[in-house]
């Protein structure tokens, strides 16, 4: 694997990449609908798209959640193969949080798998490290509680939690001056934010260069902010912009006060408030964010926000229940001659061609 430095904020010398005719988008589709099997309908199901939109991790039924098989989908050709990590975090805990690589490749998880390791207890666990491609799982010295570090862009560094960067090859650890836990990494470049809720001094949100150990921007918070812990910030997929929840302390109802933030990390400075939305997951163009209104599973009021043209398009509504989304891709549940499927299709904005897993 290439060095950190590889990763560094080059958005700075690259121009502004603007979509040919953006501004006539005109709507968001739903094409390519593809079944992929049945599922039960006495539960939500958990799965988890990689960035890029190739795999598709899941948990196959079981009874109890320590006894259950943690699957990965290759789409490109519909394989499947069973993953060698032992008991795992539930699943709707693990797949909320993001334990990738940029390029969905890489991805840690907690191992449970010690003799007297108890499930769900500590969740400062050793540190396993799988690789989707060929379904190695590599288990290290490295202890931490995975809801709170992320891996950077090329899956070689943990980061988190709080100021720790550790490599993942030989363990080495240095600590950064920043505070806080890291909810997200930048794809692109080595850039986390780093998150105090009102308990931890905060509320406030950090956008912090991890490799030269520096703070780069203090976003805008209220002071009344307690959704930061509800919402993880999610970064668009060319890395330039940063969508984050705060409130509108102005509005009475829950539903009301949320909205979203986006930051431009190149001009330095906020871009857009978007009223009673919150942050899914990086939408179907390199510029472009899924959001949803509350932390809801319907598909009612699923949004694509792109930051380049200002324009926020209604998702149709073609199932029941959102299980996940990102890059373009999308997977739901929905109802299909009596029986209950999980369905994935691509999110195309008007104008743009379907793309494929990369």
């Amino acid at each position: 694997m290439g060095s950190i430095h590889r990763f560094r904020f080059v958005a700075m010398a690259l121009a502004l990449m603007v979509v040919g005719d953006s501004a006539a988008y005109s709507g968001v589709e739903v094409v390519g609908e593809e079944v992929l099997f049945p599922i039960k309908d006495d539960r939500a199901f958990s799965a988890r798209l990689t960035p890029g939109g190739r795999f598709l991790l899941y948990y196959r039924d079981a009874a109890l959640p320590e006894s259950a098989q943690l699957v990965v989908r290759d789409l490109n050709n519909a394989s499947e193969r069973l993953l060698d990590v032992g008991p795992s975090l539930e699943a709707s805990t693990l797949f909320f949080f993001h334990p990738f690589d940029a390029r969905g490749r890489i991805m840690v998880l907690p191992d449970y798998r010690d003799a007297g390791a108890k499930f769900g207890g500590d969740l400062k666990r050793p540190v396993q490290v799988v690789d989707l491609e060929n379904g190695r799982v590599a288990r290290t010295k490295i202890t931490a509680d995975l809801r709170y570090a992320r891996l950077d862009p090329a899956g070689e560094m943990l980061i988190g939690p709080g100021p720790l960067v550790t490599q993942l090859t030989n363990n080495k650890e240095r600590r950064l001056k920043a505070r806080g836990r890291v909810d997200s990494v930048n794809p692109i470049a080595p850039i986390a934010s780093f998150a105090k809720t009102k308990s931890e001094g905060g509320p406030a949100l950090i956008l912090w260069d991890y490799a030269n150990d520096r703070s780069l921007a203090a976003l805008p918070v209220h002071r009344e902010n307690t959704r930061l812990d509800d919402y993880i910030p999610r970064w668009t997929s060319d890395g330039h912009y940063l969508y984050y929840v705060d409130i509108d302390p102005t509005r009475t109802t829950h539903e009301e006060q949320l909205l979203t933030r986006v930051w431009d990390v190149r001009a330095g400075k906020l871009l857009k408030t978007i009223p009673r939305l919150g942050p899914v997951a990086p939408g179907p163009s390199p510029t472009s964010m899924v959001l949803r209104p509350n932390a809801i599973s319907g598909m009612e009021g699923l949004a694509v926000h792109d930051a380049v043209t200002g324009a926020t398009e209604p998702i149709p509504v073609v199932g029941d229940e959102l299980v996940n989304t990102w890059d373009g891709k999308i997977v739901y549940a929905k109802r299909k001659d009596g029986v209950r499927v999980l369905c994935i299709a691509d999110l195309v904005m008007a104008g743009q061609h379907r793309q494929a897993p990369r």
